[in-house]
């Protein structure tokens, strides 16, 4: 009874964040870059709020690590949405963007092992057939990313590494936390496919504006689910 209590709690916080995440999509394109950004910002802090409501039911090092994997990828957030507002070093900001990402899902994997019931080869063979499945998806495409093609190669074994460890998690105990946490790493997985292919695809107005509003509800998907999984452990 307790948990169902606690559970219904976190439900205002959840709706909210898919509010403000609504708003921002419906006026992404619609108001000035600024005011997009301040509504970026406020959303993106609703995930890490959540994460801090299911940290009073939760303790030990795996709140401690999505915790910070939140916060890396909120920082992330507000250096990626500098881009509209300081075009003049885009490039710059997408960098340090990327390698806040980059931290963020070291904070994830090793917050993901933790679950792991699993040797840790079985993990390193995953990333790495998932890996190559993107690069070469990445290499057969005619997306150019010029000097940030390694950059992105780059990227792409953390984020290769959190589809592996949760699904293999799954895979081995069936269990609410890695069913949530897989379901978030794909969620990630698309949204910065996604992501990779707004900045570098070089496609027209209409599709991008598609692409964007998908881009950001699995973007937020993901970081709602990887925050509520701390209520769970």
């Amino acid at each position: 009874m307790m948990e169902a209590v606690r559970w219904k709690n976190m439900i205002p916080i959840i709706l909210l964040v898919g509010l403000l995440a609504i708003t921002y999509i419906l006026l992404y394109y619609k108001i000035d870059a600024k005011v997009v950004f301040a509504l970026k910002v406020v959303t993106s802090l609703g995930f890490i709020l959540l994460g801090l409501y299911a940290l009073k039911h939760s303790d030990g090092k795996y709140p401690a690590l999505v915790i910070s994997g939140l916060v890396a990828g909120f920082t992330g957030d507000v250096v990626l949405g500098l881009r509209r507002i300081d075009a003049k070093r885009k490039t710059k900001y997408f960098i340090a963007g990327i390698a806040l990402f980059f931290t963020g899902h070291f904070f994830y994997a090793a917050a993901f092992l933790l679950l792991s019931s699993h040797r840790i080869y079985m993990d390193v063979l995953g990333t790495a057939g998932i890996s190559a499945v993107f690069i070469i998806a990445m290499n057969l495409s005619d997306v150019k990313c010029g000097k940030l093609k390694y950059l992105n190669c780059a990227y792409v074994l953390p984020l290769s590494f959190l589809v592996a460890v949760t699904g293999l998690n799954l895979i081995f105990d069936h269990n609410r936390i890695n069913a949530i946490l897989f379901s978030g790493a794909l969620t990630f997985a698309v949204s910065d496919i996604l992501l990779y292919l707004l900045y570098f695809g070089g496609m027209g107005e209409s599709l991008s504006r598609k692409l964007k509003s998908f881009n950001i509800a699995t973007y937020y998907l993901a970081q709602t689910l990887f925050a509520a999984s701390i209520y769970y452990l």
